[in-house]
């Protein structure tokens, strides 16, 4: 009688770590390239995960699917349309105000952007910007001369 032998299963070949780099760095690339259409699907796949579990109810209850996804979305776009029309007659009622209180918020706004440009150029000197091309530079690349010897003017006489 002829015995089948079983053949043991031989180990795959390991990836080398180059491959690996190489497909990581593949997939990377694709993602940067579709970063403008991909949000509009990360947006769906998040919406169809947290409403399966209401879908699923209506299903139980004899709603078909397509029906119960249908019923879902109108009443999430009646719910949005409500909550914009509020904010915006809220925010037409507050207008007037909004108006009138505008140059306090800017100078808020700038006072804050002046702090937060103070912080970052005393804790990281690199991002301090020269008054003018002929002053010498926390960092010794900023500073820069062109090769031609033409000197770019600054804002003010140098």
């Amino acid at each position: 009688m002829n015995r089948i032998i079983p053949v043991p299963l031989r180990a795959s070949a390991p990836v080398s770590g180059t491959v690996v780099l190489l497909l990581v760095a593949a997939v990377l690339w694709f993602f940067y390239e579709v970063r403008a259409v991909l949000p509009p699907f990360v947006y769906a796949a998040v919406m169809a995960y947290l409403l399966n579990p209401f879908v699923a109810f209506l299903e139980t209850r004899g709603v078909r699917r397509d029906r119960a996804v249908l019923a879902l979305f109108v009443v999430l776009v009646g719910f949005s349309s409500v909550l914009a029309y509020w904010g915006v007659v809220a925010l037409w009622g507050d207008l007037p105000d909004l108006r009138a209180s505008w140059p306090v918020y800017m100078g808020k706004a700038e006072t804050a952007m002046r702090k937060v440009q103070t912080s970052v150029e005393f804790a990281w000197p690199i991002f301090k910007r020269p008054k003018c091309w002929n002053e010498p530079s926390p960092v010794p690349w900023r500073g820069f001369k062109p090769m031609c010897g033409i000197r770019r003017r600054c804002l003010r006489r140098c």
